[in-house]
């Protein structure tokens, strides 16, 4: 038999929503990496993924592993061979592989003349290697809270009850988490809670469907999706596409229903955030917009369960997201008999950290910090200040009491009732942009300066009391702070060196601090810039090129490592390269007592061209660096080649007059300085 499958699974007590489809992803690599590994062959891998199981079917599975090429090497020839017959060297290395003196062949290398095997190392059976494939695969999942139950030292998110393995129709060893695989499965624990007897994996999908289960996760999420809108067009009403949401119903259901069901329409007199929130946080309901785009008061929910009455589970469901919006709507009209301004005071009774005081003395410093920096931004001062104050006054409101996912949103509703400005009310939500890496940034110039104002003041609080990141340990998420520093400051408002910003948020800070702090700070998010850079594909050096120069301009750094990595592909590019690494050279060598050109005292040719050339070109890199075009100033740096070559074949740099030699370092220090304008090219490998 040329081609296998092979089916396992692990039977689980309820697996958290949460990391399901990260470690139903992740196994997928792993078994992907280890059949690699193994040289096994394989079609393709199905992954099983649910509430209640975790594995995969691979189909197409070679019986046998690849054979593969060998060499080795024996000893030397003069060794080996003694008047032309084989010395006992040669008879105890064949010997030892099994093979023949015939066997043998000769290669010449720079140390000498071998004795060398060429032959190839036989497959072995997808039967000896499937078990360490798949144990090996299970136990590289990370996970986020792994748990131990019974007197197992395995450990997992839930208890595993039972293990599926079988290759074609025998069953194939496997024990993990003190069990031992059979040929055994469970269908819906209400549905169907007999065991499955499987005769093989081929009949695993349709067993489990007859069996009330959608094994496959792709398959379940697309039938649950097909559901809701089938519900939501007979309703005639349309439902936002919210993956999130439908990730995590798909992780909670193994056979789908979807029901449809209404609220009281007086609930939609609450913001439409909060009648979301109370929805898909608490109820895992999707929500509805009329044609004209406003909310309905028609909801959908997925079962996992086919009820014999679902008229009943319906009614249940309409009384308890009742109660949750009844309760929304009295925390709203609690709410605003109070300005949002008059919480202000509250704000001091919620500690932010012990040594950096309450989140009151937290927007006191952001209120500074962006005073001093409205006009860098282009913004009202005013505005700036008042938004500062205003922007986590919602954290003590009842609605954000009960429903925390809705901070900042609450506190710009709050404030347009209030009639705050409009830029104030609308850039209160911009406090927590961006959420993540991929997370969308604020619009408005206010609104980033807001949320640049607070990560810098998170990083240098953190910092000044010499708490940073240590490990995987980032209790206040400074790693993300740092990245969304990065991202934020992308916006055309911003586009600022990040350091004095940085060094006034951290001079606010109500502790003493090293002075090396502002240092650590500056590496930091200089580290988690190279990361983001390098994983979207740039080359290294390009990066540490670029952010040589750039420094904590980290809006310029992307684009002039974007324009560096695609130089590289300039034939001169290597030559340009070199040349900037002996001027780098040269003047770390001797130290200079001037960088200030002498016309007068530039007597040779070459020179002369040199600098002539220089002028030229410098206004025309300064315009191109000034736009951004980096890729254009690098290429008007290219045409400095032909006179910085002349320079250095032709031009004795160190000149036995001292003011010559002078002279001719602080020309290299020139040319040096137009190229850094774009990058230290001195960096570049190669």
């Amino acid at each position: 038999m040329n081609q296998m499958s092979y089916l396992f699974e692990l039977g689980c007590e309820e697996l958290p929503s949460s990391g399901l489809p990260e470690m139903a992803a992740q196994l997928k690599v792993n078994l992907d990496q280890e059949l690699k590994k193994a040289r096994l062959g394989f079609d393709s891998i199905e992954i099983i993924a649910g509430p209640r199981r975790l594995g995969a079917k691979i189909n197409g599975l070679a019986a046998f592993s690849s054979a593969v090429a060998i060499e080795k090497r024996g000893p030397a020839v003069v060794a080996a061979y003694q008047e032309g017959e084989p010395t006992k060297a040669l008879q105890g290395f064949c010997k030892g592989l099994g093979i023949d003196v015939d066997d043998v062949a000769t290669i010449e290398t720079e140390k000498g003349h071998w004795v060398v095997y060429y032959g190839q190392e036989a497959g072995e059976p997808v039967s000896h290697l499937l078990t360490g494939i798949v144990v090996r695969s299970v136990k590289a999942i990370p996970l986020s809270k792994p748990m131990r139950w019974g007197t197992s030292l395995d450990v997992f998110p839930r208890p595993v009850r039972w293990i599926l393995s079988l290759l074609e129709n025998k069953v194939m060893p496997l024990s993990l988490f003190n069990l031992s695989a059979d040929r055994l499965t469970y269908g819906h624990r209400f549905h169907a809670p007999e065991a499955i007897l499987l005769e093989d994996p081929n009949h695993y999908f349709e067993q489990l469907r007859k069996a009330f289960v959608e094994p496959s996760f792709e398959r379940r999420k697309a039938i649950i999706w097909e559901q809701i809108q089938a519900k939501s067009s007979a309703l005639g009403v349309k439902v936002d596409q919210d993956d999130a949401l439908l990730n995590e119903i798909n992780c909670l259901v193994e056979w789908p229903d979807a029901l449809s069901g209404i609220f009281d329409q007086r609930f939609l007199e609450v913001p439409e955030v909060a009648i979301i929130a109370a929805m898909r946080g608490h109820q895992k309901y999707f929500h509805t917009r009329n044609n004209d785009g406003a909310l309905s008061n028609h909801f959908i929910t997925v079962c996992n369960i086919k009820s014999k009455d679902p008229e009943k589970v319906i009614m249940g469901n309409q009384r308890v997201i009742n109660a949750r919006l009844a309760d929304a709507k009295f925390f709203f009209e609690s709410d605003i008999k109070h300005t949002l301004a008059s919480r202000l005071n509250q704000l001091n009774n919620i500690i932010f950290h012990p040594k950096l005081g309450s989140l009151g003395e937290k927007t006191t410093r952001l209120q500074a910090l962006m005073e001093a920096w409205a006009g860098a931004f282009a913004v009202d001062r005013d505005n700036a200040i008042r938004l500062a104050m205003l922007s986590r006054c919602d954290l003590v409101a009842d609605m954000v009491l009960e429903f925390d996912e809705l901070q900042g949103e609450m506190g710009s509703i709050y404030a347009a009732l209030d009639d705050e400005p409009d830029s104030v009310s609308e850039a209160i939500r911009c406090l927590y942009q961006p959420a993540g890496a991929t997370d969308h940034l604020p619009q408005s110039s206010l609104g980033t300066l807001l949320a640049m104002a607070e990560r810098a003041d998170t990083l240098a609080g953190l910092f000044g009391i010499n708490q940073p990141p240590n490990g995987s340990k980032d209790p206040f998420a400074l790693r993300r702070a740092a990245i969304g520093l990065i991202r934020l400051n992308n916006h055309p408002s911003a586009g600022i060196d990040l350091k004095p910003f940085l060094n006034k948020a951290l001079r606010l800070q109500p502790v003493e601090f090293k002075e090396e702090t502002l240092e650590q700070i500056i590496n930091f998010i200089q580290d988690r810039e190279k990361v983001r850079l390098i994983d979207i594909g740039l080359r290294h050096d390009a990066v540490i090129a670029a952010q040589g120069t750039a420094g904590l301009w980290t809006s310029q750094t992307e684009g002039k490592a974007v324009a560096l990595n695609s130089f590289f592909s300039n034939p001169i590019a290597h030559e340009l390269i070199l040349s900037n690494k002996r001027v780098a050279n040269v003047l770390e060598k001797e130290g200079l007592t001037t960088t200030s050109i002498d016309e007068q005292s530039l007597i040779h040719p070459a020179e002369i061209y040199l600098y002539a050339e220089l002028i030229k070109k410098q206004p025309l890199v300064i315009e191109a660096v000034s736009g951004e075009t980096f890729e254009s100033a690098l290429n008007i740096l290219a045409q400095l080649k032909e006179p910085i070559d002349l320079f250095f074949n032709e031009v004795m740099v160190n000149a036995e007059d001292q003011k010559i030699r002078e002279n001719r370092h602080a020309l290299l220090h020139s040319v040096r300085d137009i190229f850094l304008l774009v990058g230290d090219l001195s960096r570049i490998q190669g």
